[in-house]
């Protein structure tokens, strides 16, 4: 017997399309440079695991206590020591292919900025 139940469905918020992220990254590079630059220093460098100021204004609301901001910062410094992937093999993977008709329901949710 299966341990875990059938899926009914999925929600996938604000996840990356068929087609990759690179042209949104160049948008909002030439759009918004200062915002991209943050992102790029809080992601790629890591610098969101050491300031909790850069990790608030990344991954919360400017209302969220920084005690908790702080909490949550450890749980993702822990989780995020290794690279979750390669991008050259993801972005030679693109764009990615539509996929068979499924009897799974999947709700995308995206984000204007």
């Amino acid at each position: 017997k299966n341990s875990h139940p059938e899926l009914a469905g999925a929600v996938l918020v604000c996840s990356v399309p068929p087609s990759g992220n690179s042209g949104l990254v160049w948008r909002y590079l030439f759009s918004k440079p200062i915002a991209a630059f943050k992102v790029t220093r809080s992601l790629a460098a890591k610098a969101f695991q050491t300031d909790l100021h850069l990790c608030k204004e990344t991954f919360f609301s400017a209302q969220m206590e920084d005690r908790l901001v702080q909490w949550y910062q450890e749980l993702m410094k822990e989780s995020s020591r290794l690279p979750l992937f390669d991008l050259r093999k993801l972005n030679a993977s693109l764009p990615v292919p539509s996929v068979p008709e499924s009897s799974i329901q999947v709700l995308v949710i995206g984000a204007k900025d």
